[in-house]
């Protein structure tokens, strides 16, 4: 994560004072999302302990090609309903793909938060509104993808920028992620894992 700027720190502390009174219920009712580059054999760290005299290279022995890095991009959600699946992509998460995984998935894992007022007893401006959050990258922002969400009545909740240390979901990812340096040297390909 980049450093915090001023202007980041207003508005998580704004963020913060907007959503203070918000209970269990209010934050159940809240689908994060995000995507990520899951690449096992660059995170973490790997320990070895040399014996005197010893050298690294005689510890682990400098390969003669260079392994090629393994990427798995994808997409995921995380509610207070568990963990939604993982939508893998390829290339660049760019408007129309992320549009396209919206329309293709979100609806189907989330049904209510397609008009996501709920249907209760009341007053329509008492309703609770399922919210959905992503960050402000600009494959979310688009224009398209502002587009379908006002078509299909998401409320999108206004997520302070450069803040992903608050989005629950990167912590699905650091899971994976740890699953995946376990395995690591096994990994050759996207396609097994």
């Amino acid at each position: 994560m980049d450093a915090l700027t001023k202007d980041h720190v207003k508005q998580r502390l704004k963020f913060g004072n907007d959503h203070l009174h918000w209970d269990v219920h209010d934050w159940g009712l809240i689908v994060f999302s995000d995507e990520s580059d899951l690449l096992p054999v660059k995170y973490g760290r790997q320990y070895v302990r040399l014996k005197e005299g010893q050298k690294f290279v005689d510890v682990i022995p400098l390969r003669e090609t260079a392994k090629k890095e393994v990427t798995i991009k994808v997409w995921g959600t995380i509610s207070f309903l568990g963990v939604g699946t993982l939508i893998r992509y390829e290339d660049t998460m760019d408007a129309i793909t992320y549009k396209d995984i919206l329309q293709d998935h979100l609806f189907q894992e989330y049904p209510m938060l397609e008009n996501s007022a709920m249907e209760l007893e009341g007053p329509i401006g008492e309703l609770p509104r399922f919210g959905f959050v992503q960050d402000k990258s600009t494959s979310h922002t688009a224009n398209k993808v502002r587009e379908w969400m006002d078509l299909n009545d998401v409320n999108v909740i206004g997520w302070p920028s450069n803040s992903p240390d608050i989005n629950i979901v990167e912590n699905v990812w650091a899971y994976v992620q740890d699953k995946l340096f376990d395995v690591r040297v096994q990994i050759r390909s996207p396609n097994e894992t």
